[in-house]
């Protein structure tokens, strides 16, 4: 077969060089188009990623540090915005969720309202709680689809800890298994994940990496598992329905077809958010990657550590994950709210010990002195 180019003298080369990642696919869906269904899949699914990141997307994804300070918005303003705006529901946005949202937009109080009602808006349509709970994720936490990495010790090093993410989580893509559980679980699974992760006030102001680890797997073996209703949930769930900085994202080992794909919504994304996107492979070393995380996380030994995280994940689990009744006893000074319930928490508009936590810092000892005077 040949392809015919026509270009006229007023084409800008630019306009061409913009097409040149839609041919491609097309290419690759006409060599591809065994069986037939697979085709309709990837048209399908490169039309939703083209339609779903435009430019103004690009500038809403450019989220450089903001400092939170004299002048940024607080709970009580966004949540009298909200209740101006009729926001359906908005009452039962805890305070700590609204933190994270000033936290992750500091500077303009309607884009804190704006990612508030998006991930209202697609909680209350998935039908899924406004946190998720540790006991209905159990079974997709148990396939060691994601890790969270653990941060070396800090050696005084600023660059070492300061300027990058706060914390790193890697997708392993060869464990998504749909005799275990379907793949909305997973997605559930992922977002408990990044909930817990931004519970910590460093996480919400330095944000996160992402490892994508295909692990080889072809993209005709991925599209028979995951259908693109779950990929549209994906990103419905992300976009704008989410308060987390999202440092970057390392693709390892990614298949062909979906690299085509990716590279077309990279092209109509800033320069800016483009280099956030990295790809490595095994057969390259890691080097990027390894140069990169591997000065502040401890790698696993998939991605050329030392680490097996799948023998520490119980440990890992019990520690960052324990049923947020359960509080911890460390210091005196919290042994009078160590036996704080779930229903307690909520009188103050916390819906676990860490959101206290969070609202005990933000507000003082009023607010500490509330808990303890409810524990008693």
């Amino acid at each position: 077969a040949q392809v015919h180019f026509v270009c006229n003298s007023v084409t800008p080369i630019s306009t061409f060089h913009s097409l040149i990642p839609s041919i491609l696919i097309q290419l690759e869906l006409i060599m591809a188009a065994r069986p037939g269904e697979r085709k309709s899949f990837l048209t399908d699914l490169s039309a939703f990623f083209l339609s779903s990141f435009k430019s103004s997307d690009a500038e809403e994804a450019e989220d450089n540090i903001e400092e939170t300070g004299v002048g940024a918005p607080d709970v009580g303003s966004l949540r009298r915005l909200l209740q101006a705006q009729a926001v359906h529901r908005q009452a039962e946005l805890s305070d700590g969720l609204l933190a994270k949202c000033i936290n992750f937009r500091p500077s303009d109080l309607n884009r804190c309202a704006e990612v508030a009602k998006g991930l209202l808006k697609f909680r209350l349509a998935e039908n899924w709680p406004l946190r998720i709970p540790s006991d209905s994720v159990n079974v997709a936490g148990s396939t060691g689809i994601h890790w969270i990495l653990q941060r070396r010790p800090a050696s005084g090093n600023h660059d070492e800890h300061g300027d990058g993410p706060a914390a790193v989580v890697v997708f392993n893509v060869s464990r998504l298994n749909t005799s275990v559980c379907s793949v909305e679980e997973y997605q559930k699974f992922s977002t408990f994940i990044m909930e817990r992760l931004t519970d910590d006030i460093e996480v919400q102001r330095r944000g996160i990496s992402l490892i994508v680890d295909f692990g080889h797997n072809s993209f005709s073996k991925l599209s028979s598992l995951v259908a693109l209703e779950d990929i549209k949930r994906g990103v419905r769930l992300w976009k704008g329905a989410f308060p987390c900085r999202l440092r970057g994202i390392w693709l390892v080992d990614t298949p062909g077809v979906l690299n085509l794909m990716l590279w077309s919504v990279l092209k109509m994304l800033s320069p800016t958010v483009r280099e956030r996107v990295q790809h490595t492979s095994r057969s390259s070393g890691l080097h990027k990657l390894r140069e990169s995380l591997g000065r502040r996380f401890e790698l696993p030994i998939s991605l050329g550590g030392e680490i097996d995280l799948d023998a520490e994940w119980d440990a890992t689990w019990n520690n960052l994950f324990e049923d947020p009744k359960t509080t911890p006893t460390t210091s005196s000074s919290s042994s009078s709210t160590a036996g704080l319930q779930a229903q307690e928490l909520r009188l103050l508009g916390c819906q676990t010990y860490s959101e206290y936590e969070h609202l005990a810092s933000t507000r003082g000892l009023v607010a500490r002195c509330c808990c303890e005077c409810i524990a008693l």
